[in-house]
């Protein structure tokens, strides 16, 4: 008989602030004592797949690629010690049932209103969360995005730089993966200007890459990104995956301790 229980497929999201896909909060799970404070959304995703990897379900089917030469490590945990509490913006019941195709699938259901949705994956579960409308996000019928990312810093789950879009004329001159910047850029903190020059030629104090989304399928995305600096390509199979994939290659060294808060 097994000994991991449903419950410990249930998170609670007590979401205080979402803008722009600039989402904190804290999240709980049974497994854990205290609550865990997120600042943005690969910080959430990042305790969520952590949880679930300790209590041992649902498994991960696929392992996270990284580029050669990287070894994966851990992050900061941001310890919650107060007491149980709703979220000041909303609070979210999620059920991770299954971790398919490099990100998640199950329930999320709304603890201030009557509703519940079903999700395929960790991008339509933010989606659903954070409240943001089809059209901010690239639809199969739709021309699928190509762009450049320059990282200049990354802490804590948020990475701090800068993108550029690639015209379709630039792409075929140079025949470069390249524009999923118009989502991604939410996930970031924008520092300077948002442009590079026509083609970036200076490179990002951490790394620099080029992303190319390819195919809409099973609700996230998939394509290849091009780490500049190393000058290797990876193919990426969910959204997720691409957020660990940049992370992996740009945390200085590992931190794999907790950071108690009040």
């Amino acid at each position: 008989m097994s000994l991991v229980s449903n419950a410990d497929h249930y998170f609670i999201i007590a979401l205080d602030e979402c803008s722009d896909w600039s989402m904190n909060g804290i999240l709980f799970h049974e497994s854990v004592s205290y609550g865990i404070c997120f600042g943005s959304v690969l910080e959430l995703i990042l305790n969520i797949d952590q949880i679930l990897d300790d209590v041992g379900s649902p498994k991960q089917t696929l392992q996270m690629r990284c580029f050669s030469g990287i070894i994966p490590s851990g992050f900061a945990i941001k310890r919650y010690n107060g007491e149980f509490r709703k979220g000041n913006a909303e609070t979210f019941r999620v059920c991770v049932q299954y971790r398919y195709h490099a990100g998640w699938q199950g329930t999320v259901s709304w603890q201030n209103e009557d509703r519940k949705e079903t999700f395929e994956s960790d991008l339509e579960l933010l989606r659903l969360i954070g409240g943001v409308s089809n059209r901010d996000f690239p639809e199969k019928e739709k021309n699928l995005d190509s762009f450049h990312l320059m990282v200049s810093d990354y802490d804590s789950g948020r990475f701090t730089g800068s993108y550029q879009c690639i015209p379709a004329n630039r792409i075929r001159q140079f025949n470069t993966p390249v524009d999923l910047a118009s989502t991604l850029k939410c996930f970031m903190e924008r520092k300077g200007t948002e442009l590079f020059s026509d083609l970036p030629t200076e490179l990002g104090i951490k790394a620099s890459f080029s992303i190319r989304i390819m195919f809409w399928e099973r609700a996230t995305w998939q394509g290849v990104i091009y780490w500049r600096e190393s000058k290797e390509q990876l193919s990426f199979r969910s959204f997720k995956e691409l957020l660990y994939i940049i992370k992996f290659a740009v945390e200085p060294y590992s931190c794999n301790h907790e950071a108690a808060l009040p």
